[in-house]
C-alpha cells in the first residue's frame, strides 16, 4: 500500500513540473520571442513523446516539426545517376529527421523514376553512402539473402522494402520516408 501512494506522489510530482515547465515556456516566449532556439526545440520535442494527455503537453508553434513532402522526378536512363540521385535523397531526409531524433514519421520524397534499366540494390546505395564519408551518422549494416555483409557503422538505419532487394523496370515510384518509432529511413 505505502508502494502506491510513493508511486502516486511521484507521478504527480512529475506532472506539476512539466506544467512548472509549460508556464515558464510561455512566459519567456511572451516577454522575449527569440527565447525559442534549438536546444529549447530539442527539450521540446522530448517533451511531446512523454504520454501525457494533450492538454497537460506546451505548445510551442516556432518548434512545430511539420516537413513538406518533395515530388523528384528522375528521366535520366544512367543507372550511376539514378543510384546517386537516391542515395542524394535518402541522406537529406535523415538530416531533415534530426540524424533519427525526430518524434514524428514522415515521408520526404515521392520520387518517379521513367525507367531503371539495370538493377538497383540497397548495397549500392550503402556504397555510396560509404563514399560520401556518411556511416557515422547514416550507418546501413546488415547480412543481406545473399550472405554479403555490408559494413558501414554498427545498426541498419536504412530499410530497402523491395523484392529480393531489387530495384528495376519502368515507371518506378519510391517514397523516402522517416520512421520515428524505428528510427530509421525506409525506401518503398
Amino acid at each position: 500500500m505505502k508502494n502506491k501512494g510513493m508511486e502516486f506522489k511521484l507521478l504527480a510530482e512529475v506532472v506539476i513540473a512539466l506544467v512548472a515547465l509549460w508556464v515558464i515556456f510561455n512566459i519567456f516566449q511572451i516577454m522575449a520571442p527569440d527565447f525559442v532556439n534549438s536546444s529549447v526545440c530539442k527539450f521540446y520535442q522530448v517533451i511531446l513523446v512523454v504520454p501525457l494527455p494533450d492538454q497537460l503537453k506546451p505548445s510551442l508553434s516556432q518548434c512545430s516539426f511539420t516537413p513538406q513532402q518533395e515530388h523528384v522526378e528522375i528521366e535520366s536512363d544512367s543507372t550511376d545517376e539514378i543510384k546517386l540521385i537516391i542515395a542524394r535523397k535518402i541522406e537529406d531526409c535523415w538530416q531533415k529527421a534530426d540524424d533519427g531524433k525526430s518524434g514524428q514519421t514522415f515521408i520526404c520524397y515521392d520520387i518517379y523514376i521513367k525507367r531503371i534499366t539495370r538493377e538497383i540494390k540497397e548495397a549500392d546505395i550503402t556504397q555510396i553512402i560509404k563514399n560520401d564519408k556518411k556511416c557515422d551518422s547514416l550507418q546501413n549494416n546488415y547480412l543481406d539473402k545473399e550472405n554479403k555483409y555490408f559494413d558501414c557503422g554498427s545498426a541498419n538505419k536504412i530499410y530497402w522494402g523491395y523484392e529480393e532487394g531489387k530495384l528495376v523496370g519502368k515507371d518506378v515510384v519510391l517514397i523516402v520516408k522517416f520512421n520515428a518509432f524505428n528510427h530509421r529511413i525506409e525506401v518503398v
